[in-house]
């Protein structure tokens, strides 16, 4: 189903002895993917492995002298900006709530969590 390459085969026959005869056979199958495709998986691929530091941003770039606050001359700058990761809020609260609520509360060391989010309906959609 969908597209399939084409597939080309050539025979040859190199017996002069016996002309009907193939001696040799070659199969040429179309490229399943364009120049362009193959670029754009080997730009990712190499984004995807770039390393990074733990902020998320690539090594090159956070190390860069043209990012260098302190020169005036920097034709860039990072700028941090504090934001509420509110799935590990969740399991924060999920574990206060549980410890206060047990005994030994080391005896859950094992224990994940799993956070799902649930979408609120508000008058307006309904």
């Amino acid at each position: 189903m969908g597209w399939e390459p084409a597939e080309v085969t050539t025979y040859l026959r190199e017996d002069p002895k016996h002309p009907s005869w193939v001696t040799r056979s070659i199969t040429v199958r179309e490229s399943e993917f364009t120049d362009r495709d193959r670029g754009l998986l080997l730009g990712s691929w190499e984004a995807q492995h770039e390393p990074r530091g733990p902020h998320g941003i690539p090594i090159a770039d956070a190390t860069d002298p043209s990012n260098n606050p302190f020169d005036p001359d920097a034709t860039g700058r990072f700028v941090a900006k504090p934001v509420t990761d509110f799935a590990q809020d969740a399991i924060d609260r999920a574990w206060d709530a549980r410890r206060k609520s047990m005994k030994n509360p080391d005896d859950d060391w094992a224990l994940r969590w799993e956070v799902e989010l649930e979408k609120r309906v508000t008058t307006s959609e309904t």
